[in-house]
Formats: C-alpha cells, structure tokens, sequence
C-alpha cells in the first residue's frame, strides 16, 4: 500500500481561496454581463435617433394645442367638451349682456390667455375701431364669436381652430378703460347673452 504524503495533499486554505476566486470571477462577468445589456439599448436608441430626418419647426401660430381637460375626458372615455370660456381664470364680469351692451366684459390681466369658445374658422383677425385688436370665429353651425381690445394675436385669418385653443391674449386696445375681454355671440346674425352658451 503506497503512503501519501501530506504535501503533496492540497491544504483546506489552498482550496478555500481557489472557491473564493472562482466565485469572484463569476461575480466579475455577471457585472459585466449587467453591464454591456444596460449600455447596449442606449447605444442603439441614439444611433436610430440620429439616423430620423430633421423637420423644419412649426410656427406656433399653426400648432393646436390640446387642452388638459380633452386629454382627461378621452382617457375616461367622457364626452369631450366643445365649448369653453374664454378666459380660464378671470377676475370679474364688469359689463353683463344688455340692451346696449351685446356681449361680456370679462376682466383680466393684459396678457392673459384667451381661448376659442368652439372650433371653427377665422375670418377676422385685425384692429377694429372700438373692439380694437379684434379676432372673429365662425362655426360650423353657423355661429360667430367675436373676441375684442386683445394686445395680440396668436392666430391668422383663415386659420381653423379647435375648442380651447390659443387665440390671442388680454389687452385694452380700442375703446377701453382697463385690460378685459370684450366677448360676443352671434347666432343667425343676432347678438345673444354668451353665458348662456357657456
């Protein structure tokens, strides 16, 4: 029977730390792995991003804008809203709907902005003695609205627009004491009280 020495046994230390190297190197290409899979995606995002054609920039005045409350009626399936006030947030009716006074004065700060009451066509769009800078938007039901004293445009004449959108922004230009929106709506050529379409 031939007799072993002990030296020429490995030591338990010897193989304890020829387990912990190969555990290392295990955890080395997983990290590696880990790595190159993360980075790899990226790489190929950017090189087809850089590879799509630049366009030109939209003038503003052509882009629709898309009003939070028509995004949240079509994520809850609810019937989108087709008309709008034209001032968001405004601080008080100074002139209501009279015999002498055809439409609402809705009191903001210059440069408030002020949406289309419903989508349709302008057909006006220039200063207009009394209303001053004065936007005009017929519907497809055949209703005006009228929108006067605005310090700008952001739309042209002849340009269609949706429910909400930006038309323009509160000023006091025409016959005006202070910045207010002058609104008007003409049904069958006749100047109606607009709250009650709003």
């Amino acid at each position: 029977m031939t007799r072993i020495e002990k030296s020429s046994l490995p030591s338990r230390k010897g193989l304890r730390v020829e387990k912990i190297n190969k555990k290392v190197i295990f955890l080395l290409f997983i990290t590696i792995l880990i790595l190159f899979l993360a980075l790899f995606p990226f790489k190929m995002k950017s090189s087809i991003i850089e590879d799509i054609p630049q366009t030109e920039e939209i003038p503003v005045t052509e882009v629709v804008e898309i009003q939070p409350e028509i995004k949240a009626a079509a994520a809850e399936n609810k019937p989108i809203v087709t008309t709008y006030l034209p001032i968001a947030h405004y601080k008080y009716i100074s002139s209501k709907f009279t015999a002498y006074h055809k439409g609402v004065d809705l009191v903001a700060k210059k440069g408030t902005k002020v949406l289309a009451w419903k989508s349709g066509t302008v057909i006006t769009a220039r200063y207009s003695g009394n209303m001053g800078n004065l936007i005009e938007i017929k519907h497809s039901d055949g209703s005006i609205s009228r929108y006067g004293h605005l310090s700008a445009y952001k739309i042209k004449k002849g340009q269609k627009v949706s429910a909400g959108q930006l038309i323009g922004l509160v000023g006091s230009t025409g016959n005006a004491t202070g910045p207010h929106l002058h609104f008007e709506i003409m049904i069958k050529g006749k100047k109606v009280n607009p709250l009650k379409y709003i």
